[in-house]
């Protein structure tokens, strides 16, 4: 049993080390070429909107950026409308509105929660009250080839 405890002891060890270097890299900001450490908070002003912009996300080859825009009603007894906003880095660095990607994911209802899968050809969102949904709010990806990306699926 002393044994098992040790080996506990270790994996345990092993989960707080990792975590740790997750957190360290999640820190981690590119610039140029270049990887450089930033203890303070960098306006991307070009993926802000005048509306509420969050739960961004970025691709692991750091060419593509996502987040969760909400779009506010007229008057306070009109609700939000949340949709996604996709950009692409062009050739100089700057992150440009991906329109082929961002129209065909949003329709009247939510979308939102945008997240990259490891190897960035993998685009995850939730969907709110679509016509293939099982329920409220439901799981859907698009598939990226080269340039395109597929219409959303429902995982």
């Amino acid at each position: 049993m002393k044994g098992l405890e040790q080996k506990l002891k270790k994996a345990f060890k092993y989960r707080i080390v990792f975590s740790l270097l997750l957190v360290t890299v999640t820190f981690v900001s590119v610039c140029g070429q270049a990887l450089v450490m930033s203890s303070k908070p960098i306006n991307v002003s070009s993926v802000n909107s005048p509306d509420d912009d969050y739960w961004p996300t970025i691709s692991a080859d750091n060419h593509y950026f996502a987040t969760t825009v909400s779009h506010r009603g007229e008057s306070v007894y009109q609700a939000t409308q949340e949709d996604l906003t996709i950009f692409e880095k062009d050739s100089v660095g700057n992150w440009m509105p991906d329109s082929t990607l961002t129209k065909p994911l949003n329709t009247p209802y939510n979308e939102g929660s945008p997240a990259f899968s490891a190897d960035g050809r993998y685009l995850f969102f939730v969907a709110s009250d679509r016509k293939d949904g099982l329920g409220s709010c439901d799981i859907y990806y698009v598939i990226r080839h080269g340039n395109c990306w597929s219409q959303p699926i429902h995982a």
